[in-house]
């Protein structure tokens, strides 16, 4: 952790006042939902249709390619098996480009 990290956590455990800390809550949740569409935004522009991908889930690693590309999910086909794959969570092996 860095020192402002540290100190925004500190800051954090000397509230003592429920409403000031669901304010604190409401305001880390709206920047992890900015950080995450920045994120998609960024990732989506780095894939295009035909780029073979690699994704890691709860039952291993998949590679594929992907065929079809949503607003922040990739359709991937692994040997003629459809995963519906968020974007953030692909990484590049070949690119069609």
């Amino acid at each position: 952790m860095n020192v402002t990290t540290r100190k925004i956590s500190q800051m954090i455990k000397d509230i003592i006042d429920m409403e000031e800390l669901n304010a604190v809550i409401e305001t880390v949740k709206f920047q992890q939902k900015f950080l995450r569409g920045l994120q998609t935004a960024s990732a989506r522009g780095a894939f295009r249709i035909g780029d073979t991908v690699s994704a890691s889930g709860r039952n291993g690693s998949i590679e594929g390619e992907i065929t079809q590309i949503k607003r922040t999910k990739a359709i991937v086909n692994v040997n003629g098996t459809r995963y519906d794959v968020p974007m953030s969570m692909l990484k590049m092996i070949r690119s069609v480009a």
